[in-house]
């Protein structure tokens, strides 16, 4: 979920620590990660959800109706429902991270013309990869349940962990590997804080 809000980041975090402890108490929600982008005018969560129904009923629920009024939006929030196909975490690079550091979200999403068989193959193969990256602490394969665009959203320690990602050769090769389809959308995200540990 994204939205553009007028309010300075002191506002806004004062708004976060007062819905933390609402938040927690969601049923089915696992994991919210608080992100802005780069220049801080888009902000933000990723959720990640028990289930479908859980989601749902939070997005016809009484917080996300009044995140305009909160944090006085000029728009409601854009949202993309994914589904995880894939997930990983990586703890002993958690153990490594300081408070000095500045962990990061990338999300690179596009079309393929892959099926969901051959898509899914090449996404297991991958996995093991993944395990040599030091920087990385969680990865999410997913697919857009609305308009079927698959990719990834990525976990980094630091902005020069998610930037030398973005420039390698991973990334580069995503077109040839994965048979897209039109553009790709690749972003990155501040990660403010994490509803759990």
């Amino acid at each position: 979920m994204r939205f553009t809000s007028r309010l300075d980041a002191s506002e806004r975090a004062k708004l976060t620590a007062e819905g933390l402890p609402v938040l927690r108490k969601l049923p089915g929600l696992i994991q919210k990660y608080y992100v802005a982008d780069r220049v801080g005018t888009e902000v933000g969560g990723i959720y990640v959800w028990e289930d479908l129904e859980s989601l749902k009923s939070y997005l016809n629920g009484p917080i996300v109706a009044s995140i305009a009024d909160r944090y006085a939006t000029e728009a409601d929030p854009d949202y993309e429902i994914l589904e995880v196909r894939h997930y990983k975490e990586f703890p002993e690079n958690a153990a490594q991270t300081s408070a000095l550091t500045k962990p990061m979200v990338g999300s690179v999403r596009f079309r393929t013309t892959l099926s969901s068989a051959e898509l899914s193959g090449i996404s297991i193969a991958s996995l093991p990869n993944y395990d040599h990256m030091p920087d990385l602490l969680a990865m999410y394969r997913v697919t857009d349940v609305d308009n079927g665009r698959v990719g990834g959203i990525y976990i980094w320690q630091t902005e020069a962990a998610l930037d030398e990602n973005f420039a390698s050769p991973t990334v580069a090769g995503i077109e040839e590997v994965y048979r897209t389809s039109g553009s790709i959308d690749i972003r990155g995200y501040g990660l403010g804080l994490k509803l759990r540990d």
